[in-house]
């Protein structure tokens, strides 16, 4: 009864893709492609590959970098781990020391959100690591530091001048 229950439920959308991807080849169209392309570069992205994650000194990332991430850690993240205070052996005044991370790891991994310890410390996903411990990030927030480790973890010196 669950084996038919359960084949009810994927036979569907299964047949739908088929058909789909069917009429797209008969007719030679490549729209479902071109339109999976970035996703797919995404999911095929080895963040132990460096030809696969994002150029962190690309303009436009260091610019997102200087806009949207550094106001987060300086507001948020500096008084307790920068290069006088590295609490929990972690400093974000670098990207070197970023992905060097602390003791629970490295706080980013270029192109891998998920095995970065930021994202999870922000998200308040690990009940012993909530950062910064008084109140968490907002969603955009938190969205802007997943998308900053998605681009390779850009960075910029507080003094440095701002991208164009």
């Amino acid at each position: 009864m669950k084996l038919a229950r359960n084949l009810m439920l994927i036979l569907p959308p299964l047949l739908a893709v088929g058909c789909i991807a069917a009429q797209n080849a008969t007719s030679g169209t490549t729209q479902t492609a071109q339109a999976m392309e970035p996703i797919t570069r995404m999911a095929e992205a080895d963040p132990a590959d460096p030809k696969t994650v994002p150029d962190p000194a690309d303009p436009k990332a260091v610019e997102f970098f200087q806009t949207k991430i550094q106001p987060i850690l300086t507001q948020n993240c500096m008084g307790c781990h920068s290069d006088q205070r590295h609490k929990g052996g972690l400093s974000l005044a670098s990207r070197e020391a970023i992905i060097k991370g602390g003791n629970s790891g490295p706080a980013a991994v270029p192109g891998d959100p998920a095995k970065s310890v930021i994202v999870k410390a922000v998200s308040y996903a690990d009940a012993d690591l909530k950062m910064p411990p008084r109140h968490k990030l907002s969603d955009e927030q938190i969205a802007d530091i997943t998308h900053w480790i998605e681009l390779g973890v850009p960075y910029a010196a507080a003094d440095a001048p701002a991208q164009k």
